[in-house]
């Protein structure tokens, strides 16, 4: 009777762990096709004769998280590289950035009344036609109000590549 009882509670219980309930919502995939893109690291900053050491990297990383956020992939490349656009070919990419900083000026916002300001140059184009590129500039200065009263810390001005940022590259990419 014990064995009986053990093979009906067995019965019962994968019976009831093979019937999961299944709810499903209809998915609209976006027609955008993901791409790959090759970012190449900047030059670091220079502004009033201060330069900003490691500043270039720090924007490649925002540049890498804001095209992410676009739906499409980033590798990062070094332009001191011997051939960097081979590195770029080598990893799967199918378009370059190449991020140029024209402006670049981190104060201690909070303290001095002068705000942060970054401006870069976004150049696109397809890896295997370099002469089709696209490009836009992007500018942006920190909230003086909001330094002044929320920003305890120095944020770099390479923060300021929100999410304005992001909305600026998705127009930019194919």
């Amino acid at each position: 009777m014990k064995k009986i009882s053990a093979a009906i509670a067995t019965t019962i219980l994968s019976a009831c762990s093979a019937m999961p309930v299944v709810t499903t919502q209809p998915v609209n995939l976006p027609s955008h096709v993901a791409e790959v893109v090759c970012v190449l690291i900047p030059a670091a900053a220079t502004f009033g004769g201060k330069f900003y050491a490691g500043s270039g990297d720090e924007v490649a990383e925002k540049i890498r998280e804001a095209i992410e956020k676009t739906g499409n992939s980033a590798r990062l490349v070094s332009q001191a590289q011997t051939d960097p656009i081979a590195n770029c070919r080598g990893n799967g990419s199918s378009l370059i950035l190449q991020p140029t900083i024209i402006y670049y000026e981190d104060n201690l916002t909070g303290w001095s009344g002068k705000p942060d300001q970054i401006s870069i140059q976004l150049t696109l184009y397809p890896i295997n036609q370099p002469d089709q590129k696209r490009s836009t500039v992007y500018t942006a200065r920190s909230n003086l109000v909001y330094s002044a009263f929320l920003e305890w810390g120095n944020a770099k001005p390479s923060a300021l590549l929100g999410d304005e940022f992001v909305a600026s590259l998705r127009q930019l990419l194919p």
